[in-house]
């Protein structure tokens, strides 16, 4: 799935940056909506016990981005 990402990126926006392989794979909705997702319940379905996770946003130029349908 991350190669055919990628290579739609290339399609569509153009080459990566020198060095970059793979493009970041971020959600830009959470559950249909623009907010912040509860880390306490997406561990749960998303990884193991104990494992921690680390929430970031990021801001990119609407021509650096390709938006897609998870599902």
């Amino acid at each position: 799935m991350y190669d055919w990402l990628a290579a739609q990126m290339k399609e569509r926006i153009g080459p990566p940056p020198r060095g970059v392989v793979y493009p970041v794979w971020a959600w830009y909705q959470n559950r249909g909506k623009r907010q912040k997702p509860d880390l306490r319940s997406e561990r749960w379905a998303n990884g193991s016990a104990g494992d921690k996770f680390v929430c970031l946003e990021i801001e990119v130029p609407d021509e650096q981005g390709l938006l897609s349908d998870f599902n």
